[in-house]
């Protein structure tokens, strides 16, 4: 209960930035306090244990065994998922949506962007403090790399390939994002450069999904027979002026 009330506040404190921030500074913002953060976390050592983490932390009783810690990760990512599909359908949602678009045309229907952005920004950090707080529970160790810049690169990746915003799309690429590294596990590199060239394969895997999905969603989209930016004005007017 601390760990998501502390999420929370800390949602609240980057939505009261993101408010007074242009959305560059507010990018740059995010990604310091990533970092300036996993180094406080690494030299703290009397409260973080410092680059050794804190070990030994305990499960709750209902979630004992790993099992019983899957099947309780299994429902909350049910439930997360069941409440961004109603989400997704409320005029939240389908501001949410159209901030993604342009912000500019939202805020032309009567309807605060920065609001709907800070919203966001506290609703999804009780969902990361969520998500970090199950996984503490799994390996049963606090540690100070746990979520450090290259979860927040997993996010943008999982992120752009979703470019979509349907529930469908953002499971099919966190299941891409997790399963084509353990995959290359198997292909048949040579020892001395496996690491290497199992990262070079899985950046070209990425960098061709990224081209399929922006060229044909975007791209083809946008650009095939309207001026640019006329489909969208088009797209979030409808979903707007919808029932």
């Amino acid at each position: 209960a601390i760990g998501a009330i502390f999420a929370i506040l800390l949602g609240w404190f980057f939505s009261l930035l993101y408010r007074r921030l242009s959305d560059d500074s507010f990018a740059v913002f995010g990604v310091a306090s990533i970092l300036a953060f996993d180094a406080l976390l690494r030299s703290w050592s009397s409260v973080t244990g410092g680059v050794l983490g804190i070990p030994g932390i305990t499960r709750p009783a209902f979630a004992s065994t790993l099992g019983n810690l899957l099947i309780l990760d299994l429902v909350v990512a049910a439930i997360i998922l069941g409440v961004e599909f109603v989400l997704l359908k409320t005029q939240f949602g389908r501001s949410l949506r159209a901030h993604k678009e342009s912000q500019t045309l939202l805020s032309s229907v009567g309807v605060s962007a920065s609001r709907v952005g800070a919203l966001a920004i506290i609703i999804f950090s009780f969902v990361a403090g969520l998500s970090g707080m199950l996984g503490a529970w799994r390996i049963q160790y606090l540690d100070p790399g746990f979520g450090d810049i290259q979860l927040f690169i997993f996010g943008l990746t999982v992120a752009i390939i979703a470019i979509k915003p349907r529930v469908s799309w953002v499971i099919i690429a966190t299941a891409l994002v997790l399963l084509v590294p353990e995959v290359l596990r198997f292909l048949p590199f040579p020892n001395s450069m496996f690491a290497h060239l199992r990262m070079l394969t899985y950046a070209i895997a990425l960098i061709e999904t990224f081209d399929h999905v922006l060229g044909s969603h975007i791209f083809a989209t946008i650009y095939n027979s309207d001026p640019p930016g006329s489909q969208i004005d088009k797209k979030l007017s409808a979903v707007f002026f919808q029932n």
